[in-house]
């Protein structure tokens, strides 16, 4: 298929009309908010993140609590989540418009989305985050975006690696369609969320180019783009590095917040790193492209203390905890007492890692089939999680979270429960498999985890039983143990589930910065970067799963269960349904937050309840 291709160039009447149809879109905004908008209600969350960075697509933005945030301030073409990707068709649409083994196009075309000031969202934001996300017009010869230091490159931004990266050209645009058209040198595997429209292109008109009025500076950001305009170019990166940081107040607090999502920021107390810093999101009454707010505002409260469940209802209508042996029964009691408890999974899994360097006794082949069988997974969760053992979903997959749409799949074809049989007659399938009995193991884990603690126990007292003898290893900085010595046999820990090819690589590619059990398979690098090319979501999930035959083949890992958290929040909210995800899951949906006492729908209509969330623990 031949790529549509238009002329990259901006006509004065164009523009002029753009003008006139955003103008006359402001007008029929008004002031008021949605019907959904219960104006007068609040809610206050305690939160232990930061709000220190509005662009989210920078590396500097791209923290925990920025990303949280984010979800509700932002709106996107599209947005990975617990494992799927959701389309926001009231944002805007992505067609491939080409595809071929050394070619690919997408078109990203707008609805009519706009930013909190009644500014619309159009091509000039779509070319800016464009700009951005592809690096195009940074000369240090670095190969991705974020790949290189930009203060080695004034034209370099500081963005997150992405697929857009990928880009060949300047994108033709239509600026009264609100569209672009992007071409690739070739497909790529997370096409759906490449562009990330973050900040707006007005703005860095306005405080990079000294352009006031709006229109005219997102018309100063297109022709500096599609003009290649090194000196304007380097204006715009500076002010897209820097100057959406919170803290350092380059830009004026009014064009700093902006949002194009359901909340705004209306109010930040406290920078970055004051310890109580309090972040007020308002609902955002330009918003129209999808599901709107419930609550007028929501207030996050910085707090770190360790048994917020005891501040419900009092302090806070929400929190979020990490669940230990000593909130067990304070936690179970607001449960009975009708509180929302809901646990989730946040985005990593407990693993028994192996490593298999030349040097180590799990090097071996036999050694290692017979120790990662010599013991019981649910066993091993139970000694971790104690009282918590339910809310400790267990997982047959170092890929797929479960609850995803491809987690059965990838649990029927791995042949993970075939080949990982659980701890039986551990003795004699040590003896049995001409493995000397004695064998010490220099197990490594976070001993300030009393999780971690508690697997080591129940890990060490199996093995023993199978001939086995387990030491401790346990350290402060297991991650850094691992990454920089081969001084341990078994790895007691987290592993984030991989969201991306480079994620897969950098964990299961031969010498990737996070494949710490030091296994390599050239079928398997293979795999990856055919991955990588895989724009068909379906084809995508079958290398993943061949991808995850191969390591469960090599028998190098054991995945236990999933890390939790729990959500709590007073009785009187309706809706709160988080679901899995590496950050952001207290946020999560919070459009979708209402009084219970509210005439509003509470549930979220754009999804059905989680398989993966949970109430009721008890």
């Amino acid at each position: 298929m031949e790529r549509r291709r238009r002329p990259a160039v901006t006509a004065a009447i164009g523009a002029l009309m753009a003008a006139v149809v955003s103008l006359s879109l402001v007008g029929c905004t008004g002031n008021g908010y949605p019907a959904s908008v219960l104006e007068g209600t609040e809610i206050t969350v305690a939160w232990d993140e930061a709000l220190t960075n509005v662009n989210t697509a920078s590396v500097a933005g791209a923290l925990a609590g920025n990303l949280e945030v984010e979800q509700l301030t932002r709106s996107q073409f599209a947005r990975q989540r617990a494992g799927k990707i959701e389309y926001d068709q009231g944002f805007g649409s992505i067609t491939i418009a080409d595809e071929a083994e050394d070619s690919f196009g997408l078109s990203y075309d707008l609805a009519e989305p706009q930013w909190s000031d009644g500014i619309p969202v159009d091509a000039a934001d779509l070319l800016l985050a464009w700009a951005a996300g592809s690096n195009f017009f940074a000369t240090d010869g670095g190969d991705d975006a974020g790949s290189a230091d930009s203060s080695d490159d004034p034209l370099r931004f500081d963005s997150m690696p992405t697929g857009m990266a990928l880009s060949d050209g300047i994108p033709a645009y239509e600026e009264f369609e609100r569209r672009i058209d992007v071409h690739f040198s070739r497909p790529f595997n997370g096409w759906e969320t490449a562009l990330d429209v973050a900040v707006p292109a007005h703005v860095v008109g306005r405080h990079a180019l000294g352009v006031d009025d709006p229109m005219a500076a997102k018309t100063a950001v297109i022709e500096s783009i599609t003009g290649s305009d090194d000196a304007a170019l380097e204006k715009i990166v500076s002010v897209w590095n820097s100057g959406f940081a919170v803290g350092e107040q380059q830009i004026p607090r009014e064009d700093l917040l902006l949002s194009s999502g359901p909340y705004l920021v209306e109010k930040i107390d406290g920078d970055d790193e004051a310890p109580d810093q309090r972040v007020v999101l308002r609902a955002n009454a330009a918003y129209v492209s999808g599901p709107s707010a419930g609550y007028e505002r929501i207030t996050l409260q910085r707090d770190e203390g360790e048994n917020l469940e005891n501040a419900v209802g009092d302090r806070y209508d929400l929190v979020q905890v990490v669940p230990r042996a000593d909130n067990f029964t304070s936690i179970r009691q607001l449960d009975r007492n009708d509180y929302g408890v809901r646990d989730i999974g946040h985005g990593a899994v407990w693993t028994v890692r192996a490593n298999i360097a030349a040097s180590r006794p799990l090097a071996d082949d036999v050694a290692r089939s017979v120790l990662m069988r010599s013991f019981d997974r649910g066993e091993v969760v139970e000694g971790g999680a104690g009282a918590w053992d339910d809310v400790y979903t267990a997982a047959s997959s170092v890929i797929f979270p479960p609850g995803s749409p491809d987690y059965q799949v990838a649990v029927e074809d791995t042949g993970f429960a075939a080949t990982f049989t659980g701890g039986r007659d551990a003795e004699d399938l040590r003896a049995g498999a001409g493995v000397p009995a004695g064998i010490p193991l220099c197990v490594l884990y976070d001993r300030g985890s009393e999780v971690a603690a508690g697997m080591f126990a129940s890990f060490s007292a199996q093995v023993a039983e199978g001939g086995w003898v387990a030491t401790d290893c346990g350290s402060d900085s297991p991650e850094d143990v691992a990454a920089g010595s081969d001084d341990w046999d078994i790895y007691l820990g987290l592993m984030p589930f991989p969201s991306t090819a480079d994620e897969l690589r950098d964990q299961w590619g031969s010498g990737g910065a996070q494949n710490h059990s030091g296994a390599s398979d050239e079928g398997r690098d293979e795999l990856i970067a055919r991955l990588a090319a895989e724009t068909d979501r379906y084809a995508a999930r079958d290398l993943r799963v061949a991808i995850e035959k191969t390591i469960v083949s090599q028998m190098v890992v054991a995945p236990l269960a999933v890390d939790p958290v729990l959500v709590i929040s007073d009785r009187d909210i309706e809706g709160v349904q988080p679901r899995a995800s590496r950050y952001g899951t207290l946020l999560d949906r919070a459009y979708s937050w209402r009084p219970a006492d509210s005439d509003q729908p509470s549930t979220p209509q754009d999804d059905e309840d989680d398989e993966d969330s949970d109430s009721g623990l008890f």
